[in-house]
């Protein structure tokens, strides 16, 4: 029975602060701020708060069970709909946030189902206040979990035994859309697409499509975007899909994370990536790097260079303190270089340096290095040492190939030496200078001596009564006390002497010249062989010595 004594109409007024919207999307709660207030100036409200009779506020709107059929029912199951209540504060007092949940102490209201709609009763003891003063208000927040069509909702008041006013009733609009509007609090509005709670003035989730046809053609890829036109950041006037502008000290762009940025070209254009810069105090292009991948990749999968820089004053790489390589180029390739460096000028084609103790360029495996100078170039190589302490050029070689290997093809020298020379080990020389050798050239004394054994000692005299100018010592096993059999080189063919082998236990193989003096020549031999280890394992006990004295 509805009540009509007293004042048909009651100054009581129902509304929704702030958005009035609920997002559909069938998955997000959205919560909504409802306010009952009084809004005479002067005549307070009275509230039954005990009885069969207590004041009660009734809230209610329409559930569907027809799905989204029927865009004016707020959802489709009452348990995705949830109402609080916030007792009588006073005039003056905080209003609360719908998404603060410490606003709201009270447990949610149980649902009453009444034919095509559902009920939440608030009793008069539960607003907290025997008066609702003037300008004082209730608040509910109503949590609407929906994903019917886009469209407006209504939700009722129904307000019984009020004394002094009939029985009636309010209502006040929602809508369901995809679009949402949110008082963020700091007196701004915020604007979500697909969100609640945009953080932003504008906040989108899913993806966003922009273009007069992209826009119904496209659909952008999941939380991604899609601009049809050109995009320009710090520039109303982008000439390009994506014109970046930085007019102050800031980066212009960053890139962080993720497997880096692709920039592919089209078939015709200049350049796939350009880069101008405007100064002459920082970089054109800083690539950093704080793992321990590469900070700069660069690879070519077709016909064309990977890299090429041209003009300015070079390339400067710089490596850092424990950093394996500063600069690391790999080529898969067995055709064409991995790394071709043309000079079209009067400069250096490579230039190294180093200013620390570390080396300024170190070649490891492969085939080697080989260095092709052109005609009438002065030195295909020049290597220069500034330093009296360690050698311009150290070779080293851990494997069974040589450590350095100088072949001449043509009429000049293979190897040319202005200075000392200090060898520390074997020397190996193939050509009829030296090895091998079958006919001497003269010299002003001459000595063969036969019969020569391991550990002794022979003095040769000359008579020159001054230094000789050269000397060298031959040598050539006569085929006796060889332990494993006779190799006929070494009987028929001398070798240079000159090196004194030390093997372990203290062996020594070999002749080395002790004394060159004004009127004689001493040299010795190794206490376990005449060689100095061309034959490994064979031990020539003895053999002739030929002794060449210049003047």
């Amino acid at each position: 029975m509805l009540s009509q004594r007293g004042q048909k109409s009651i100054p009581l007024h129902f509304d929704v602060v702030g958005s009035d919207i609920v997002l559909n999307d069938g998955s997000s709660k959205t919560a909504l701020l409802l306010r009952i207030t009084n809004v005479d100036r002067e005549v307070a409200l009275p509230i039954v708060r005990t009885g069969n009779l207590q004041t009660r506020l009734i809230l209610a709107c329409e559930i569907t069970d027809q799905g989204g059929h029927q865009e004016w029912a707020l959802t489709d199951e009452p348990g995705k709909v949830t109402v609080q209540v916030q007792a009588v504060a006073g005039v003056g007092s905080v209003e609360p946030s719908p998404d603060v949940d410490d606003d709201w102490h009270s447990d949610p209201i149980m649902a009453s189902p009444n034919g095509r709609m559902v009920e939440w009763v608030i009793d008069g003891e539960q607003l907290g206040a025997d008066k609702l003063q003037p300008n004082d208000s209730v608040y509910l927040r109503l949590t609407v979990q929906t994903g019917l069509r886009t469209g407006p909702t209504d939700v009722h008041l129904y307000y019984r035994h009020i004394p002094g006013y009939w029985d009636g009733s309010r209502a006040c609009t929602i809508q369901k859309s995809p679009l949402v509007f949110h008082h963020a609090g700091s007196g701004l509005d915020y604007v979500g697409i697909g969100t609640n709670q945009p953080a932003s003035r504008l906040a989108v989730t899913d993806g966003l499509t922009i273009g007069s046809d992209w826009a119904h053609l496209y659909k952008a890829p999941v939380d991604g975007l899609l601009v049809q036109g050109n995009v320009g950041i710090g520039t109303f006037q982008p000439s390009a899909s994506l014109h970046v502008k930085q007019e102050g000290e800031g980066k212009a762009a960053q890139f962080e994370g993720g497997s880096g940025v692709a920039i592919g070209g089209v078939a015709g254009a200049t350049n796939a990536l350009t880069i101008y810069n405007n100064t002459t105090s920082s970089p054109t292009l800083a690539v950093v790097n704080k793992g321990a991948g590469a900070a700069l990749y660069a690879r070519q999968e077709g016909t064309g260079k990977a890299a090429e820089f041209e003009g300015g004053g070079g390339v400067a790489i710089t490596g850092v303190t424990g950093a394996k390589n500063a600069l690391n180029i790999s080529g898969n390739t067995t055709s064409v270089p991995t790394v071709g460096v043309v000079n079209n000028g009067a400069g250096d084609v490579l230039y190294a340096k180093q200013e620390g103790a570390g080396l300024a360029a170190k070649f490891e495996g492969g085939g080697g290095v080989a260095i092709t100078g052109v005609t009438g170039a002065k030195n295909a190589l020049t290597i220069s040492g500034n330093t009296t302490s360690a050698p311009s050029v150290a070779v080293v070689n851990n494997g069974a190939g040589a450590a350095l290997y100088a072949r001449q093809e043509g009429a000049g020298k293979a190897a040319w030496f202005v200075g000392p020379v200090d060898i520390e080990g074997d020397l190996d020389i193939h050509g009829k200078t030296i090895s091998n050798y079958h006919g001497f050239p003269t010299a002003d004394d001459i000595d063969i001596i036969p019969d020569v054994k391991c550990n002794d000692r022979w003095t040769h005299t000359h008579n020159f009564g001054h230094l000789p100018s050269l000397v060298q010592v031959w040598v050539r096993s006569d085929g006796k006390n060889d332990s494993t059999g006779v190799y006929k080189e070494d009987v028929q063919e001398w070798k240079m002497a000159g090196v004194l082998s030390l093997w372990e236990g203290g062996a020594s193989y070999g002749v080395v010249i002790e004394k060159i003096g004004t009127d004689t020549v001493v040299f010795s031999t190794g206490n376990a062989g005449l060689f100095h280890g061309t034959r490994a394992g064979n031990n020539f006990a003895s053999g002739q010595v030929r002794l060449m004295v210049w003047k």
